[in-house]
């Protein structure tokens, strides 16, 4: 927004909002930790979605209860062991708090941000702008409650699923794919969350190139502008996040999956090399020349831009690209988007599935363990 008014066009984003989004934060706290513990004691939801999903008439909402069974000393005691083995439902009520915390924050955020450029907007200032800003958040219009509901649920990753995401959930309606991909959602959402919304592939999204020209067209209005101007440094700031770590995997200090051969990466796993993972500068040794690793996977969804970062550049050094036909390199490339995939922990499912139907013999005991 800053560049745009440099140029002498019109810009709709100021630093102002991130301003008003922190401060958002600030004093959101209060309501946040209080619907916390609310949805922890009584699963009460503070806007629709949740990171718990569900099949409407195929599942109950419980998954280890007698919901849908009739009144039988069976019921009973399915509800009495499910209470216990769970303590008390503890880990889909905790789940519910943490969900619950952070989507009253990102309400809060986006209240606040819009009860400052819509002032921003009316040209207003100093006790007129602060007086806009306090009836702005007494009584929000319906349409500043529906896109903070909307920058929660994005945050949150509980956006809800496009055409192409729902095809995906209606094959989970399958007994035997729901156990391979129990959750479905939150890593759709985060899979476009990183490549769509922060790397170069969204201009090939119809939505994002969309919301990029009504920023653009005569007469946008400033939420136009914003969205576009935020759809692009969310794509920029992404592609440059992922170059910082390609040099930095160039280097050495920052891996990647690391090498396909077996033999390989166990020679690098010798010497304390370990994938996706950071260097730790000065911990080398004789018995571990390449020194510490700490893995970098659980900082979901950002961990993606790292790896991709350095699945990128580890591909780029393999030293064989000079006689590789282009579609060999679609199929490295392709490669690198599979190990974002499957290197998901809540994609683990999902990866045994593929393993098993690859070499059945060979990797069938996996899901069964784990089941």
């Amino acid at each position: 927004g800053a560049v745009r008014r440099k140029m002498g066009q019109e810009g709709g984003t100021t630093f102002t909002q991130a301003n008003a989004q922190m401060f958002g934060v600030v004093m959101a706290l209060t309501d946040a930790f209080s619907g916390a513990g609310r949805a922890f004691r009584t699963g009460e939801r503070v806007i629709p979605g949740t990171k718990i999903d569900a099949i409407k008439g195929q599942r109950p909402s419980k998954a280890f209860s007698s919901e849908g069974m009739e009144e039988t000393p069976l019921a009973t005691a399915v509800d009495i062991l499910g209470n216990v083995m769970t303590l008390g439902r503890v880990p889909t009520r905790a789940l519910e708090m943490e969900d619950t915390f952070f989507k009253v924050i990102a309400t809060r955020m986006s209240l606040y941000e819009n009860a400052l450029s819509t002032g921003q907007a009316k040209g207003l200032s100093g006790d007129a702008l602060a007086n806009h800003i306090a009836d702005f958040l007494y009584d929000p219009p319906d349409v500043a409650i529906q896109r903070a509901d909307a920058h929660a649920k994005y945050v949150t990753l509980q956006t809800d699923l496009d055409p192409v995401g729902k095809a995906l959930s209606n094959t989970r309606r399958f007994p035997v794919l729901r156990y391979f991909v129990p959750f479905l959602k939150t890593p759709y959402n985060a899979f476009k969350y990183v490549f769509r919304d922060r790397t170069p592939l969204g201009l090939m999204s119809g939505e994002i190139r969309s919301q990029i020209q009504r920023g653009r067209q005569p007469g946008a209005t400033q939420l136009d502008k914003q969205v576009a101007e935020m759809a692009m440094a969310r794509m920029a700031i992404g592609s440059a996040a992922a170059m910082v770590v390609a040099s930095l995997a160039m280097r050495g200090d920052v891996t990647g999956s690391g090498p396909s051969d077996p033999g390989l990466q166990a020679n690098l796993r010798a010497q304390g090399w370990r994938p996706y993972s950071i260097r730790i500068p000065g911990t080398q040794t004789k018995e571990r020349p390449l020194g510490e690793h700490v893995n970098y996977m659980a900082f979901e969804p950002f961990t993606t831009i790292l790896m991709l970062g350095a699945d990128g550049s580890e591909l780029m050094m393999d030293g064989s690209q000079s006689d590789q036909t282009y579609q060999e390199i679609a199929g490295h490339m392709a490669n690198v988007f599979a190990n974002q995939l499957t290197d998901k922990t809540f994609m683990s499912g999902f990866s045994d599935l593929v393993s098993t139907l690859n070499d059945p013999t060979r990797y069938a005991g996996s899901p069964l363990d784990n089941f």
